[in-house]
């Protein structure tokens, strides 16, 4: 996976990450970050209001409070994920996660 110069330097700025720590980040960005079919409600409209803004984004994922935008194969840029659609992020990532992997306690840590 590729970063632009420009993506790298917003990971570095937003997290303090080292370059290899970037480069490890952008893999489990990709496995782990949350895709537009899985959002609900507000944040559905702000994946579609992203995918038109960015022209040719071939993948968009949330991860943590930041939106990473992808253009084949490519990260591009890093946004920080606005705060009225904290809520709706969190609770599709509660969703997504199956039941068997909820701890017998019940107790959730996401």
């Amino acid at each position: 996976m590729n970063v632009s110069c420009h993506a790298r330097g917003r990971i570095r700025g937003y997290c303090g990450s080292s370059k290899k720590a970037v480069d490890r980040g952008v893999m489990r960005i990709l496995q782990r970050g949350l895709r537009p079919e899985e959002s609900i409600g507000n944040l559905r409209r702000y994946f579609d209001h992203l995918r038109r803004f960015e022209r040719g984004a071939s993948n968009i994922r949330i991860y943590g409070k930041h939106v990473y935008i992808f253009r084949d194969g490519t990260l591009v840029t890093v946004l920080t994920l606005p705060n009225e659609y904290q809520a709706d992020m969190q609770e599709a990532m509660r969703r997504r996660i199956p039941r068997a992997a909820v701890p017998a306690g019940g107790a959730l840590y996401v």
